[in-house]
């Protein structure tokens, strides 16, 4: 019977192209300040451009309206409020450069979940993970 090791024979690169989407954007918006980065992450929504939201229009869908519109969305520390961070899209699309580039299934969007959006966010605003 052969018996084979981990010896590395090759090696590849990958190269992955990725489409995303207005929606994917809503996704990774919604699920992070809606479940995924809520214990650290809290929205300022006293901007100005905050004013404009419909009554009935959900914080984290106004945030993604916001972002997509090329405006700057303001974020804060739910436990120091006067460490202040703000995100772009540029910098939600970086995350989740960030994110697919780690491997396995991040690369599957059907995959993605609140701690999936949480470690984008992340990766968006600190170019790491600093949190959970």
């Amino acid at each position: 019977m052969l018996e084979f090791t981990e010896e590395v024979v090759g090696k590849v690169e990958v190269k992955l192209e990725m489409k995303i989407t207005q929606s994917d954007v809503e996704n990774v918006i919604v699920s992070s300040f809606e479940g995924g980065s809520n214990y650290w992450l809290a929205l300022d929504n006293t901007q100005p451009e905050w004013a404009d939201k419909p009554k009935d229009e959900p914080l984290s869908t106004w945030a993604t309206k916001l972002l997509l519109d090329g405006k700057t969305v303001h974020l804060y520390d739910r436990e120091d409020p006067e460490e202040r961070w703000e995100m772009t899209l540029e910098k939600v699309i970086n995350g989740i450069q960030k994110y697919v580039a780690k491997g396995g299934r991040r690369a599957d969007k059907d995959y993605w979940d609140a701690e999936s959006a949480d470690c984008i966010m992340q990766y968006g605003l600190f170019d790491k993970l600093v949190y959970g």
